[in-house]
């Protein structure tokens, strides 16, 4: 047997250092709230203002694994979820993963998205070309997000 020494574990441990992606990613969990409402549909209805309300909620988890979710209703009572699967880091502040997409009763495998930490507060939700109808109504492929950090 050949005998290893101190130099030899040096190089295998920097070349072994050297392929781990090094990352802006923090372990913990990456958290969007937020509830907005339909100013002209609760002046219109005053007594129903409440019922005008959107929310989404956004969850990533980042330990040894990555999960989370994004879930959310529309004004019209329109429920979205969708699940992170089969997560993986891209580069140093990007996740990338299949989302597993319920809506109208429906569930599906909704392609490729990414969640990019742009800064301390801001996220950006990517998908490779699938209309997500959150909020607005208006179908997009890529949403701003604040975020607190647990």
């Amino acid at each position: 047997q050949k005998k290893t020494t101190t130099q030899d574990y040096q190089t295998k441990r920097s070349e072994y250092q050297y392929h781990q992606p090094k990352t802006k990613l923090k372990k913990g969990q990456y958290k969007v709230y937020i509830e907005e409402i339909d100013k002209g549909l609760a002046a219109q209805y005053p007594d129903q203002a409440n019922t005008f309300s959107h929310v989404t909620n956004l969850e990533l988890n980042i330990s040894d694994q990555i999960s989370g979710f994004i879930s959310g209703n529309s004004f019209a009572y329109h429920r979205v979820y969708g699940e992170f699967i089969d997560g993986k880091i891209k580069n140093e502040s990007t996740v990338e993963f299949s989302m597993l997409w319920t809506e109208e009763g429906s569930t599906y495998t909704a392609g490729t998205c990414s969640i990019e930490i742009l800064d301390d507060s801001t996220l950006k939700l990517t998908s490779d070309g699938r209309y997500f109808y959150i909020a607005s109504g208006i179908g997009k492929n890529e949403f701003l997000y604040k975020y607190s950090f647990d």
